[in-house]
């Protein structure tokens, strides 16, 4: 590995600390600036369709004029997000932190590695951990502390990726999409993205009115979740080799979605932590199967533009559900956005069985070209 492979890797991976501390401190420090449920949903949700736009134009621009110059651009603005958001406590810096970036890096980085498989599993394992850093840092420091470090982890990915060299030759820009009926099979992903906005990220804010419970005590329960996840995808390939892609990925979320329905119910938090880390793994854990599925119906010059697609049926509806686990909050109805969320999942697990149950194949042994989003996770 060339030392630009590695300043990619680590300009990405470190990105995991942001993902890691924000998943369980923002919508907490949302509410010690005396927010009600419903606008921290609210904030929460416009950061997600302001995000999904801008990657979508972006990505058509990077891949026209060259990848870096907007991954710095990136940085510079997720930067000045935080500490709008974090130091001044102004919550709409919110919307700027992190809207574009990531998937551009790998691409970035499919440019510049000689195997492009070590890299990346190599750049995966090193943002879990960065993950399991972040839940950490969000849970035990104090929170100006905390978005500090969140600046200076993102002026040191900046200057990563700015010592790396990018000769790229403009390309035209294009739109068209052969593969658009097969894209349009994977809308039915919208509902998990509308179930999953309603309430993951306000997880750690629903633990708290139900439960009492503080950010100290929320922090391992965080942790164990991501570290039980990074095992639980290591059994994924097993799966899909035993079942095919299709049938892995709605056994187990079958199983996630009967987890959901109980965690509202449970009388204590540390049966509610349970249920939760349980339903997180296999919700989640044959995410990578997804990916390979994408992999194998869309041709290898439309995988970027299908990917982005894709990730935009997901995020559009998915904006729109902070708002309303926000709402349901706010109402004092904590088992709501369980059954909503529930209701939405079990839908769309039947109906992407029925779209792509004649491709239930096997895992591809190594595919040629890796989707442009790592830990792309279902939730």
């Amino acid at each position: 590995m060339n030392r630009e492979e590695l300043f990619l890797i680590l300009s990405t991976s470190s990105l995991g600390i942001l993902w890691g501390a924000n998943s369980l401190a923002t919508s907490l420090y949302l509410r010690s600036l005396g927010y009600d449920p419903l606008f921290i949903g609210t904030i929460l949700g416009v950061g997600i369709i302001t995000g999904s736009g801008i990657s979508v134009l972006v990505s058509i621009l990077a891949d026209a004029y060259g990848r870096k110059k907007f991954i710095m651009i990136n940085r510079v603005l997720s930067i000045l997000g935080i500490f709008v958001f974090g130091v001044l406590r102004v919550p709409y810096g919110y919307l700027v932190v992190n809207q574009f970036g990531g998937s551009l890096t790998t691409s970035f980085l499919a440019d510049k590695s000689r195997n492009l498989e070590k890299s990346l599993s190599l750049q995966t394992s090193i943002s879990q951990l960065f993950v399991v850093a972040g839940n950490l840092m969000g849970g035990l420091l104090q929170f100006r502390t905390l978005y500090v470090l969140e600046m200076a982890t993102l002026i040191v990915s900046l200057v990563l990726v700015a010592g790396v060299e990018e000769r790229y030759e403009t390309r035209k820009i294009s739109l068209g999409l052969k593969s658009a009926g097969v894209v349009g099979k994977f809308a039915v992903d919208s509902l998990i993205g509308l179930g999953a906005g309603a309430l993951l990220p306000l997880i750690s804010l629903w633990f708290s009115l139900a439960f009492n419970v503080s950010r100290l005590l929320l922090t391992p329960l965080f942790v164990t979740s991501q570290l039980s996840l990074s095992l639980g995808t290591l059994v994924a390939p097993k799966l899909g080799e035993k079942l095919g892609k299709v049938r892995a990925i709605v056994y187990t979320h079958v199983l996630a979605i009967a987890l959901l329905f109980l965690i509202p119910f449970s009388p204590t938090f540390l049966l509610a932590s349970i249920l939760y880390v349980m339903r997180n793994v296999s919700m989640n854990m044959t995410s990578p199967l997804f990916s390979s599925l994408v992999l194998q119906l869309v041709p290898r010059e439309e995988r970027g533009r299908a990917q982005t697609l894709i990730q935009l049926m997901d995020s559009i509806p998915r904006s729109v559900g902070p708002t309303l686990g926000g709402y349901f909050l706010s109402l004092g109805v904590l088992w709501v956005p369980f059954v909503f969320t529930g209701t939405l999942y079990s839908v769309s697990t039947g109906l992407f069985y029925y779209m792509f149950k004649e491709s239930n194949l096997p895992p591809r042994a190594n595919p040629s070209n890796p989707p442009d989003k790592i830990n792309n996770g279902r939730d």
